[in-house]
């Protein structure tokens, strides 16, 4: 899974998505999701850093 569908992922966890739905949007395997997602929550714990997440894109249509 490449850096891009690893952030895309963090993202859409964080907003309360299922795995499986978050999977089935990326086209990966779910069994390869939970790999990865577990890998970003892993390297955040042993550096004490806050969890990894995409930066947040405002559409033009949605101003914030």
């Amino acid at each position: 899974m490449g850096e891009t569908h690893s952030l895309v992922a963090l993202r859409r966890r964080d907003a309360e998505e299922s795995v499986t739905a978050i999977a089935e949007r990326l086209g990966v395997g779910r069994s390869t999701l939970h790999r990865t997602l577990v890998s970003y929550d892993e390297a955040a714990a042993a550096t004490d850093a806050p969890r990894i997440t995409a930066p947040r894109v405002v559409q033009p249509d949605n101003p914030r």
